[in-house]
């Protein structure tokens, strides 16, 4: 069951970066499993319960959701052996990316968790823009019941604001990249169980939007239509 994460989680693992040494990760693999391993397998878990509420495809094991210390350099240009943050993803077992997942992540100076889609490809956003236009009250919805569970949206626009948007949602054709998050800085609660009611809230409050990013990545262009969906 989990008991909260360790004091000096946080410390540690930006020490770990910082020492960039694969010998002082092994020589304190004991320390990562203690302050890392075992609080985030055993929250993983219980985060579980709520999101395979939302699709029971959702994989919930820790190995498969919790990320590790090696970091994969192969497509970066920071070639640093170690990363300073710890998440957890929760996605179905699909060979693909295009899908969306919810997260929790522990940063150095803060946490953060909600909804996250990893490949916003042009020709989504195409798709995503049509159902924003096709179905205006669903996706308005969507966006109320993701704000009554505390998240925003964080993301980067086009310098060139797209057009065609239905009124009130200007800002949603502009993205062309975003996730939906509460981000905290009130650190000390991650050593209780106090905070977990809030991320599960935030997860339940993100399901209409997880539907809604499922059937766009699943569509065809100009699948969509009022008469559909009742507009």
């Amino acid at each position: 069951m989990f008991e909260g994460i360790p004091v000096g989680m946080q410390s540690f693992m930006v020490e770990l970066r910082n020492r960039n040494s694969k010998p002082w990760y092994e020589a304190h693999k004991p320390e990562y499993q203690r302050l890392v391993k075992e609080p985030f397998g055993a929250l993983t878990l219980e985060l579980g319960e709520a999101v395979r509420k939302i699709d029971d495809r959702i994989l919930i094991e820790p190995r498969r959701c919790v990320s590790r210390a090696r970091r994969d350099t192969r497509f970066t240009h920071d070639k640093s052996l170690y990363r300073q943050n710890v998440w957890i993803s929760y996605k179905p077992a699909v060979d693909r990316w295009d899908i969306p997942s919810f997260f929790f992540e522990v940063l150095p100076d803060h946490f953060q968790y909600g909804l996250a889609f990893l490949d916003m490809s042009p020709a989504y956003l195409r798709k995503f823009r049509d159902y924003i236009a096709d179905c205006p009250n669903d996706f308005k919805k969507a966006v109320q019941e993701a704000q009554a569970g505390g998240l925003s949206v964080v993301g980067e626009c086009y310098k060139k604001p797209k057009e065609g948007a239905p009124r009130g949602l200007e800002e949603w054709y502009s993205y062309k990249r975003f996730y939906l998050a509460a981000k905290r800085y009130d650190t000390d609660i991650l050593q209780t169980r106090d905070f977990i009611p809030d991320v599960i809230k935030a997860f339940e409050s993100a399901a209409h939007f997880y539907e809604i990013f499922t059937e766009v990545a699943d569509s065809k262009p100009g699948e969509f239509s009022y008469e559909e969906y009742g507009f």
